[in-house]
């Protein structure tokens, strides 16, 4: 029987009075993870939760088999953290500052220092090794913070909004080092984020989490399988035939240009063109319309908001 990489019972978390998880139960099997919500949802507190940084008051917390409470220096050695912002130690070079971080994970320092210089090639700064950590860009940081979560042959990879405050060049570049990483040396990947389309990007599965509760735990795959189809239409001459006819059939339409709409809920696309002939227009291009996580999430929200309503 396969080991889960994260196993939650009744987890409940708080800060005084405020609970900020709320009796969470949750397994996941190995593979790269989303953990996906607006800020405040509970993304961070649950990884320092994971990690044995925060106490809980009620559950019970596993990681790759190896409870939080019970064993925290295995999880140390077999999970890397990459934290939201800024984290180095200023007056030390890159590759002291990895070393040391090696060793604090249970390495022993002659095999901490040669994996150092490993990672600082595997993340495109071999030639700043020597450099000391201050004074580095904050791209170049962040590589680091990457380098030192990886130094010690992890299982599990953990990253809490590791592309913040970073540019979009800069942020396409770090997602793009961590998936070709990945692909190399195959590991597990917990990503939380409020950044939708980083999500999509580096994940499979996704799990939304909301007021400190799970709101919804799927793969990737299910969130677009088995949902209304939208398509997108290019018209030849101007839609306003095309779109009184989708009235009159009571087909939703949302008009985008004067020569393109999205129709949405359709089965069949010999519907379009029988719209199309209908309004007497010609249709240019058909395109299926993917929704995006961002209208997922929003619509779950909803749906979650109707069932407690009722």
């Amino acid at each position: 029987m396969t080991t889960a990489l994260i196993s939650l019972q009744n987890l409940t978390v708080s800060y005084g009075k405020f609970h900020a998880l709320k009796n969470l139960s949750l397994s996941l099997e190995q593979g790269s993870i989303g953990l996906l919500g607006p800020n405040g949802a509970g993304k961070s507190t649950l990884i320092k939760t994971l990690l044995g940084l925060l106490p809980f008051i009620k559950g019970e917390v596993e990681i790759l088999g190896w409870n939080v409470k019970k064993s925290p220096l295995e999880i140390r050695k077999n999970v890397g953290y990459v934290p939201e912002g800024d984290a180095y130690l200023p007056g030390i070079s890159v590759v002291q500052f990895l070393t040391f971080l090696g060793q604090l994970s249970g390495m022993v320092e002659r095999d901490a220092l040669k994996r150092s210089h490993e990672v600082l090639e595997y993340v495109g700064l071999g030639e700043e090794r020597y450099r000391k950590m201050e004074d580095l860009t904050h791209g170049q940081r962040s590589r680091i913070k990457l380098a030192q979560a990886l130094c010690h042959d992890v299982k599990l990879l953990i990253l809490d909004e590791p592309t913040d405050g970073m540019d979009p060049v800069g942020r396409e570049n770090f997602l793009s080092l961590v998936k070709r990483i990945r692909e190399q040396a195959y590991f597990s990947v917990l990503l939380a984020s409020h950044t939708l389309e980083d999500v999509e990007y580096l994940c499979d599965k996704i799990v939304l989490i909301q007021d400190g509760e799970i709101l919804a735990q799927k793969n990737l795959l299910e969130w677009f399988e088995g949902r209304e189809k939208n398509y997108i239409v290019d018209l030849h001459g101007e839609s306003s035939s095309f779109l009184q006819q989708c009235e009159q059939e009571k087909v939703f339409v949302e008009k985008l240009t004067e020569t393109q709409c999205i129709l949405h809920g359709v089965q069949d696309t010999q519907k379009i063109f029988r719209l199309a002939y209908a309004a007497k227009v010609g249709i240019c291009g058909l395109y299926l319309w993917k929704p995006t996580l961002e209208s997922m999430f929003i619509q779950m929200v909803k749906e979650k908001s109707k069932r407690i309503v009722s």
